[in-house]
């Protein structure tokens, strides 16, 4: 497990956070909203796709009124299920190479570092999104997360353990975790704390003691693990901290942290 620290823009923030895209393609199909397309950037658009200028245009723009500008402009049109027309399967972009710079710019647009109701739309829609929680607020949250792990830990079923990684990329969409865990999985690879995998004839947890609740959940019984995700929302409540849940690769990532020798593909 392995963790960087990159200097980046949201940091200055109003509401300070990290981001690193996961390729999920949330920001592409979240319903309401408008993805801007400048007029020179429909010649790259179209050439990204074979097509002219004028067909890009009648099949993939359509024109709207600003709501801060008033103006009349461009932007990329939408399903009616609120998906990009560009966005193939559930989360490719065809043009992904020439998209506008909207979309590049995402989420390092000014109304989301404002803060305020842009922010948490975002944070919502993108689980790259990794708010800078302050430190004596983490400390306890961590510590309390510690407690709650150690003791779902005395009652795991020594014989429940899968036999691949919960993290290994074939298997990796099924494992959830809160934005607290992987807020402690990042402070255990700063710190080196996690547990070094062991040679036991079964997959290790690449997180060590900081694997979530969605790997030690299954290593016990059904009402223990309710009984889990309980108090770590309870802890979420005490503590302050952010509450976020989502792929388990994206929200590591969002924080610089790889359980992979290599990065995850880029989908998007």
């Amino acid at each position: 497990m392995r963790a960087a620290r990159d200097v980046d823009p949201g940091l200055a923030a109003a509401v300070p956070f990290r981001f690193a895209c996961s390729r999920c393609g949330h920001c592409c199909s979240g319903g309401d909203g408008y993805a801007w397309l400048d007029v020179d950037e429909v010649e790259p658009l179209a050439r990204a796709l074979d097509m002219t200028a004028a067909s890009f245009v009648a099949l993939h723009a359509r024109e709207a009124t600003h709501p801060v500008t008033g103006e009349r402009r461009l932007a990329l049109r939408e399903r009616g299920d609120g998906r990009c027309t560009l966005l193939e399967g559930r989360n490719t972009c065809r043009a992904y190479t020439a998209r506008p710079r909207h979309c590049r710019d995402f989420p390092y647009w000014p109304s989301v570092m404002a803060g305020g109701a842009g922010f948490e739309a975002a944070r919502a829609t993108c689980p790259g999104i990794a708010v800078l929680v302050p430190g004596e607020r983490a400390v306890a949250a961590f510590a309390l997360l510690a407690e709650l792990y150690a003791a779902l830990d005395e009652h795991a079923e020594a014989n429940s353990r899968p036999t691949s990684c919960c993290l290994d990329t074939n298997v990796s969409d099924e494992l959830f975790m809160s934005a607290l865990e992987a807020d402690y999985a990042a402070e255990c690879a700063r710190a080196s704390a996690a547990e070094a995998p062991t040679d036991d004839g079964v997959a290790t947890c690449r997180l060590g003691r900081a694997r979530p609740l969605g790997c030690r959940g299954a290593q016990t019984d059904p009402a223990r693990a309710e009984q889990a995700r309980a108090r770590l929302r309870a802890i979420e409540r005490e503590t302050g901290h952010p509450v976020a849940y989502g792929a388990a690769h994206a929200l590591l990532a969002a924080r610089g942290v790889r359980v992979n020798d290599e990065p995850p593909e880029s989908r998007a």
